[in-house]
């Protein structure tokens, strides 16, 4: 596992573990947060992950997280329509 995937489980591992104590103050802003410590509560996604990488928390080593009951979370999916079939053999 990498180290950027290692940081990324670790900073939901402790997310979710601390969510019930989280949710009183930063109910329904974007947080941002590395190491087990907010780094900042944001209304917007982009803003808290350009305001984290501006406080000196390099991409790879922080999470952004809208702060919400795990039961309102939705699934996010990425999907793209270009399919490249040139090295497909007949």
């Amino acid at each position: 596992m990498t180290d950027a995937k290692t940081n990324l489980r670790k900073n939901f591992d402790w997310y979710y573990a601390n969510l019930d104590s989280l949710l009183p103050e930063y109910s329904g802003r974007y947080i941002a947060f590395s190491d087990g410590k907010v780094i900042g509560a944001f209304d917007d996604f982009i803003v808290a992950a350009q305001s984290a990488i501006d406080r000196g928390h390099p991409l790879g080593t922080f999470a952004v997280h809208k702060c919400i009951p795990k039961s309102e979370e939705k699934p996010l999916v990425f999907a793209s329509s270009f399919a490249d079939f040139s090295k497909t053999r007949v």
